[in-house]
């Protein structure tokens, strides 16, 4: 989120790409959650850590991944810019 607050101050980036930056970052924010919640689950496997734990980390990943989904999905372009 912080990544995406800096990059809207940046001059170049207020054009009429900047939507599709956003959904870029966005897209691959979550490849990244996904496959660090493959790596730390299968971690929390392989030690075999206290069941609660293992529930709290994946129900708190998939809250993370379902908002992001959402705020990927239903993302409204921004109305100013003009193609012609």
């Amino acid at each position: 989120m912080f990544i995406l607050l800096f990059l809207r101050n940046i001059k170049f980036l207020k054009s009429r790409y900047m939507y599709k930056l956003s959904t870029i970052i966005k897209f691959f924010i979550l490849i990244f959650i996904n496959v660090f919640n493959v790596i730390i689950l299968s971690i929390l496997y392989y030690i075999n850590t206290h069941w609660l734990l293992g529930i709290l980390y994946n129900s708190l990943t998939i809250a993370l991944t379902i908002f992001l989904t959402i705020s990927l999905f239903f993302n409204k372009k921004n109305k100013k810019t003009n193609l012609y």
